[in-house]
């Protein structure tokens, strides 16, 4: 019997400390990729292609905090990241380049070192 209830005390206590985990993720924050010279893209119909500098950034994070970013490619997983400012938004302080064509995805950490805050998948075309 002292067995059954040190396993349902375990149990218990797991279950109550669940959501408090869960109350620090940033629920709301968002991710995006774009390029590093805004001003040669017409924005409203870029794609990333091979060779392009890419800029993330995203908005919802806790202001004054680091975000992660990982981008996993078809070659390589490369890590970035920036300080979210005053508005909680946040661009990598440095750009990454695409050098392979094919499916890409980006996630960001702040709130928790398990679980993506965000995630962004994208293709780079030829």
């Amino acid at each position: 019997m002292k067995r059954i209830a040190t396993v349902v005390l375990a149990v218990a206590a797991a279950v109550s400390f669940a959501p408090a985990a869960e109350a620090g993720r940033n629920r709301d924050a968002t991710l995006a990729v774009s390029p590093a010279d805004p001003a040669a893209a017409d924005l409203a119909q870029w794609e990333p292609s091979v060779g392009d500098n890419l800029v993330f950034s995203g908005c919802g994070y806790e202001p004054g905090k680091g975000v992660s970013v990982r981008v996993d490619s078809p070659y390589a997983y490369s890590f970035s990241g920036g300080i979210a400012g005053a508005d909680g938004c946040f661009a990598t302080t440095n750009t990454y380049t695409a050098l392979q064509a094919g499916g890409y995805s980006a996630h960001t950490w702040q709130s928790s070192s398990r679980r993506a805050d965000a995630s962004l998948n994208f293709t780079v075309s030829p």
